[in-house]
């Protein structure tokens, strides 16, 4: 997807947490993309894992961060926040996840990873931000995560949910869509959609290999 757009280098990737279903092609990406930086929370690998990863960052010249560190990055007007609500003692590394919070052309993006009803518990209580234009939903729709206190909060206008096509998880779950649909989300799931495309100009403009 990368070299059909055209892309042949990243100044950055985050991982979000370390589960294979989003961080395994990151050794592919490695050896056939030139990558500046990669962030992750180092305190949730392991450490065969974090010497491994950097071992080839040092191969290939990538500045390996921590988010703690790094908390936020800035494009011009575009703003990256790395929120911290991880749960450092609990056994399950989605709730380790890394949530991103975006602010580019006047539009908001809240990217949660895996994180759990335990993180948006944390995420409620410490951060004050509602009412946003994108929400990549977390767990890939599980009903770990998307409680109703949240939604209500964030109030997505376009709501994302990545699941394959009747994935062996029976994602999303339809608790978490129809909680969606109650708040007249524009709702869309790469089962339904394949991929999606936004474009972030003056007004959101949403493509996707589907018609929906």
């Amino acid at each position: 997807m990368l070299k059909k757009r055209g892309i042949s280098q990243l100044d950055y990737i985050i991982i979000t947490h370390p589960h294979l279903d989003h961080m395994g092609e990151l050794p592919y990406l490695i050896e056939t993309i030139k990558i500046k930086h990669i962030i992750i929370d180092k305190k949730s690998f392991t450490r065969q894992q974090l010497s491994k990863l950097e071992i080839q960052c040092q191969q290939y010249k990538i500045q390996l961060l921590d988010f703690r560190q790094h908390p936020q990055l800035f494009f011009g007007d575009v703003s990256i926040n790395l929120i911290d609500t991880i749960i450092e003692n609990s056994v399950d590394l989605n709730e380790h996840s890394i949530i991103t919070y975006i602010r580019v052309n006047g539009h908001s993006i809240l990217l949660m990873g895996d994180a759990t009803s335990n993180n948006e518990s944390i995420f409620l209580q410490n951060y004050n931000i509602s009412n946003v234009d994108i929400l990549k939903i977390g767990h890939h729709g599980s009903k770990t995560s998307s409680t109703a206190a949240f939604i209500d909060k964030i109030h997505p206008k376009v709501s994302l949910i990545s699941a394959g096509k009747n994935n062996m998880y029976h994602l999303p779950n339809k608790e978490v869509v129809d909680r969606l649909n109650a708040i007249h989300t524009n709702l869309f799931q790469t089962s339904e959609s394949g991929n999606v495309t936004i474009t972030l100009h003056d007004e959101l403009k949403i493509y996707t290999d589907v018609i929906k």
